[in-house]
């Protein structure tokens, strides 16, 4: 608890980073999280209740209360913030819809998957629980992504061994007459098991 201050000091720094940029959440979500926050931060909030019930010696306690009031003050802040800042700039509009998950999911996955497709799929697998999920995912495709933001440098470095290899075994496919299967290429490489980089590579290409 003596931590969360800082971490939610970290989180607004983010937060008003990304309303500089222009990258503000819906109203609705803002204002939801408002009262998540003010519920947290209130005199019988999830730390002080925490502390309350910890069963911990009579030395500690004052610790405990300390650091209890110090992570729900900090609660108590990211409320106002949200409030004060970030929901006068938030969209009216909510963050849902088509328009809203295709581009997140493309750079989540790495491939353009047709959300209509997929989405039929997986909803006629969970009103089928005696069907197993052995078959590809259908719709899925690797392309370019033109015009999708790529991720920070530093989480992109330690993505790109695994895309060069997903790339690789797509190639390798493709060049067999063969169609890439995304769900496929997990399931081969999770089946080589926890392994190296160099030892997963000489597993799935021949």
């Amino acid at each position: 608890m003596a931590a969360v201050p800082e971490a939610v000091d970290s989180y607004l720094r983010a937060l008003r980073e990304g309303s500089r940029t222009g990258r503000v959440s819906a109203r609705r979500q803002v204002e939801g999280c408002i009262t998540q926050a003010r519920t947290i931060a209130a005199a019988d909030g999830f730390f002080h209740t925490l502390t309350e019930g910890s069963g911990r010696p009579t030395a500690l306690s004052g610790d405990l209360e300390r650091a209890a009031a110090a992570a729900s003050q900090a609660y108590g802040k990211l409320a106002d913030v949200l409030a004060d800042e970030l929901a006068p700039v938030s969209r009216a509009e909510d963050a849902v819809g088509r328009d809203e998950y295709a581009l997140p999911s493309r750079l989540h996955v790495g491939v353009t998957v047709d959300l209509d497709e997929t989405y039929a799929w997986g909803l006629s697998r969970s009103c089928s629980p005696t069907r197993r999920w052995t078959r590809g995912v259908p719709g899925v495709r690797a392309r370019p992504l033109p015009g999708v933001a790529r991720p920070g440098a530093e989480l992109q470095d330690r993505r790109a061994p695994w895309h060069r290899l997903r790339d690789d075994y797509a190639a390798q496919v493709r060049a067999a007459g063969e169609e890439f299967d995304l769900a496929a290429f997990h399931r081969r490489a999770l089946d080589v098991g926890s392994v190296g980089m160099d030892t997963l590579r000489r597993s799935l290409l021949r």
